[in-house]
């Protein structure tokens, strides 16, 4: 029982980024550090892009469906206004 460590697979990534950067691309151990903390924050600024544009197309679905219940569309007279602006 003593002594083992497990690894979850998100740290096993970040000890392969690491030799990545120490081994082949000659970073320092402070710079590959660095860097991984910055390859992180772009990831995170990303998940909070790509959960930002997430709801705000549920907002626009959910408006679109409120306004299509209160105003519901007739055959030709909405459109046919609107094309021939």
């Amino acid at each position: 029982m003593g002594g083992r460590r497990v690894y979850s697979q998100r740290e096993i990534d970040i000890i392969l980024r690491l030799k990545y950067l120490i081994g082949v691309k000659k970073f320092t151990i402070e710079g590959a550090r660095s860097q991984i903390i910055e390859e992180a924050a772009i990831v995170s600024n990303d998940a909070d892009i790509f959960h930002a544009i997430h709801d705000l197309r549920s907002d626009l679905t959910t408006l679109y469906l409120t306004i299509r219940k209160y105003r519901p569309h007739k055959s030709g007279t909405q459109q046919e206004t609107h094309e021939e602006n």
